[in-house]
């Protein structure tokens, strides 16, 4: 059994199935990932597979898209791609 073969067995074993882990070992299988997909994937994996479900590392450079994050999800509906950077531009200010 290979390194990912084992962690895809213990993610589906004692990970919590929540947003993200589909793509994780989607991943780890080496298949191709959107974008999407990626970040949902990279959250998953540093939210301690599932095991918290609000991020506030909001130094991460994915923070802005992903959906752990309790700022990013009070305020998606409206955020945009200028809205993004804008938002990104003050929090660097502040």
């Amino acid at each position: 059994m290979t390194e990912q073969e084992a962690m895809i067995q213990g993610i589906k074993t004692h990970g919590k199935k929540v947003r993200g882990q589909a793509s994780f070992i989607k991943y780890l299988q080496g298949k191709r990932l959107t974008q999407r997909q990626a970040i949902e994937g990279h959250c998953y994996h540093c939210q301690g597979f599932g095991e918290f479900t609000d991020c506030n590392t909001d130094t991460c450079s994915l923070f802005p898209f992903s959906s752990y994050g309790k700022k990013y999800r009070e305020s998606a509906s409206t955020f945009s791609r200028t809205g993004i950077k804008s938002h990104l531009s003050h929090e660097a200010m502040v």
